[in-house]
């Protein structure tokens, strides 16, 4: 049996380990609403705050639910007081965050990032407590690799996780950017946006040095499938 007590709001503190960034509005008003009709349903969890001592609890799984309560204006919250490392408390906050159905794409790609930091799990293990496939925790590394504008246009919803994978398939930063802007002042679909990468390919055939390596460069668009539009035509292009 767990041990559940109602520990002032006070007295609680965000992690800096947590991922989520973004916030929608909406849900965390709809969640006010809840908690001033219903009060809080399901327990936070909390560990004894390391950095602010005995009297300081650090919140490991239900940010949302304290902010919403404080908003609501209640002054104590029901909470699970749990032992738990830096590493364990940072993985539970972080597949917390990931498995909710409105965690922000960029949000994700940064918590997937912390927990491979940690050296304990790797894309395959990543993936199997999400209940993500690998090709999806790939995709989502890859986001973390483009420039902050592109970054922040996902993050914000300007341009969907998809415009950001076709973006990603460029290698250079100006390119990237280009095309970024493309998409937003011409509104483009992810599967034209998808078209728009012939125009930043480079024929192969007529570079000068050997070509003995391209053959197996994942920027190869012989070697790049078509995720989102089958008349993309990169064959024999590079893209990088």
């Amino acid at each position: 049996m767990q041990d559940i007590r109602e520990i002032p709001i006070g007295e609680i503190y965000q992690a800096k380990s947590n991922i989520r960034r973004a916030s929608n509005e909406k849900n965390l008003q709809e969640l006010v609403q809840s908690v001033k009709s219903k009060g809080i349903l399901q327990p936070i969890i909390v560990r004894v705050g390391k950095s602010r001592g005995e009297s300081a609890y650090e919140i490991v799984c239900g940010h949302r639910r304290v902010l919403a309560a404080t908003e609501a204006g209640l002054k104590v919250v029901p909470a699970i007081v749990r032992e738990l490392s830096d590493d364990e408390a940072a993985e539970i906050n972080v597949i917390e965050n990931l498995q909710r159905e409105d965690v922000n794409a960029m949000d994700e790609a940064v918590g997937i990032a912390a927990l491979m930091k940690t050296g304990k799990n790797d894309a395959r293990a990543i993936a199997s407590k999400l209940g993500k496939s690998e090709s999806y925790i790939a995709g989502r590394m890859k986001l973390l690799k483009l420039p902050a504008e592109v970054q922040k246009a996902i993050s914000s919803g300007e341009i969907s996780p998809a415009h950001g994978m076709v973006v990603a398939r460029l290698t250079d930063p100006e390119k990237q950017k280009h095309l970024l802007e493309s998409i937003k002042e011409e509104k483009l679909s992810v599967s034209r946006a998808e078209n728009e990468l012939e125009e930043y390919g480079k024929c192969i055939a007529d570079f000068i040095f050997d070509k003995k390596d391209c053959s197996g460069c994942a920027n190869n668009g012989t070697k790049i499938k078509d995720f989102f539009d089958k008349d993309t035509d990169l064959k024999g292009q590079c893209l990088d």
